[in-house]
């Protein structure tokens, strides 16, 4: 019974982790190896998966790229549970980290207005809701680069220790590589509220949707004509 309990409590890969990194989850993994990713989540590891990408202006795929493919592999600087006191948590987290300048560089000032402190700010603009579980908050440094779009090609599958990039579409080499910081179901006034002060979404479905938003539309009877709410 202890046997299964364990198994239980046993932390699982984000599908598309690294292969050695999944290794030294399971019982029994090499104590060198289970170190050695020890360390790697110490200083904020990251790592583009099988050659996927390419940094020029951006991440642009390196490669024709299938719908589903793991792009990048990333270990969570900070984590917390979502709520009021995450960003002061996570703070405190970044004290000493391998990677606290380049946290300092990204930029925070959708919600300038919540907190008198730079990096509260920086946290509260780039740290993400983990898909993997809903209840953490964390941050991402890299994918944290990876510009916004409401039509993402996309998602960053994540848990509160790691989470790997993966692709929404298939994408042809070259592709500049786009993520939503909001969730795409919204209509387009929510998702720029959500986005903050001072952030224009440029994609092409916020500037369609400015003039005529599909999900406030009632469609005429004569069907020839549509009422907004």
């Amino acid at each position: 019974q202890t046997g299964r309990c364990c198994a239980r409590r046993q932390r699982a890969a984000v599908p598309g982790a690294p292969l050695d990194y999944v290794a030294s989850l399971q019982r029994g993994a090499e104590r060198q190896l289970v170190a050695e990713w020890k360390r790697r989540f110490s200083s904020g590891h990251w790592e583009i998966m099988d050659g996927q990408l390419e940094e020029i202006d951006a991440f642009r795929t390196a490669k024709d790229v299938k719908a589903g493919t793991a792009l990048l592999f990333e270990s969570s600087a900070c984590r917390a549970a979502a709520g009021p006191n995450a960003c002061e948590q996570m703070a405190r987290q970044l004290e000493g980290h391998a990677r606290y300048q380049e946290v300092l560089q990204l930029k925070g000032n959708r919600f300038t207005g919540e907190t008198r402190n730079p990096l509260q700010s920086i946290l509260a603009s780039n740290a993400r809701v983990c898909s993997r579980e809903p209840k953490m908050v964390a941050l991402f440094v890299t994918c944290s680069k990876v510009p916004h779009s409401c039509h993402p090609n996309a998602f960053l599958d994540a848990d509160g220790s790691h989470g790997v990039l993966r692709a929404l579409d298939d994408l042809p080499k070259g592709t500049k590589v786009t993520v939503s910081y909001v969730p795409v179901s919204l209509f387009q006034s929510a998702r720029q509220g959500q986005l903050g002060q001072g952030f224009q979404c440029p994609c092409q479905r916020c500037k369609d949707e400015r003039t005529f938003d599909p999900q406030l539309a009632v469609p005429c009877e004569c069907g020839k004509g549509h009422f907004t709410t």
